[in-house]
């Protein structure tokens, strides 16, 4: 059986994340109280092998690397990830991110 886990994509005002985490709500959390951004959860996605298509990723936009796993990406450049991911079927399912919010604030 492959590795499962969530790739998320994070917007702040000094760019993008891309990353994995086999528990996207702790991670988010551990970035937010790190960070001095705002920062805003922009897609979750659970899939086969996260850690795998987290380097596909850093490779295929290393041009808009702006350090670490902040990328200077477009809204164009987050719908190729999703693209990406549905177009190989590595979908297991996409988190509704607002639902889930909400049920955290509960």
């Amino acid at each position: 059986m492959k590795e499962e886990g969530f790739i998320y994509v994070i917007r702040s005002s000094a760019g993008f994340k891309i990353g994995n985490a086999t528990n996207y709500k702790s991670r988010y959390t551990n970035i937010s109280v790190a960070s001095t951004l705002e920062l805003d959860l922009v897609k979750v996605y659970r899939v086969e092998e996260p850690l795998k298509m987290e380097k596909k990723y850093t490779k295929y936009f290393i041009k808009s690397i702006l350090g670490g796993e902040w990328f200077d990406l477009t809204e164009s450049d987050v719908d190729l990830i999703n693209g990406f991911i549905r177009l190989n079927n590595l979908l297991l399912y996409e988190v509704d991110i607002q639902k889930d919010i909400r049920l955290m604030l509960i």
